[in-house]
């Protein structure tokens, strides 16, 4: 992260995900943690799906907690990304990118691609490129691209968007 930080921008300034959106689909999102506020303590969450409601206004999204109590994953994912708290050394590589954090109840083909629509619309309608974390992957599929769920991927990709995507998520399991 260091190393991302120190490296400029054509303009001198440190890249730090300024007028980027950085989506994050995944569950266990505390909406309103302190690593995803600005210096001045301002939330930089500009859209949440909470289940399957979608949430835009900053007083709706200010009173929400978690969108699942017993699960805190999609927040540490979204710290990952862009976590902003730098009380500390530990922050994201994108401390100072807006958010759109979708905590989905129903990870099914169609719910995230919606949740990508959702992002990328929000994206485009700040005129911002975005890149979308769905760290929900699993080993069962073809992982070359063939199947209709990265296929529906590849339509939405463009210019300014990006999609990464766990490869596996089960360690804790014997396959």
């Amino acid at each position: 992260v260091d190393k991302v930080h120190a490296t400029l921008d054509h303009a001198g300034n440190a890249i730090k995900g300024k007028d980027v959106v950085v989506g994050v689909i995944d569950c266990g999102i505390d909406y309103n943690h302190i690593a995803f506020k600005d210096a001045d303590g301002n939330s930089r969450v500009k859209r949440v799906i909470n289940g399957t409601k979608k949430i835009s206004s900053a007083s709706q999204i200010a009173s929400l907690t978690t969108d699942y109590t017993s699960e805190d994953h999609g927040t540490h994912v979204a710290s990952t990304a862009a976590g902003s708290y730098m009380g500390n050394d530990y922050y994201g590589m994108a401390p100072e990118a807006d958010l759109v954090l979708c905590g989905l109840t129903n990870f099914s083909d169609a719910a995230l691609i919606d949740a990508c629509k959702y992002i990328i619309d929000y994206a485009k309608s700040e005129g911002k490129p975005c890149a979308i974390n769905m760290s929900l992957g699993h080993n069962s599929g073809p992982h070359d691209g063939s199947d209709e769920f990265n296929q529906l991927l590849e339509e939405l990709a463009e210019e300014g968007v990006i999609f990464s995507i766990a490869s596996g998520n089960e360690g804790d399991m014997q396959l």
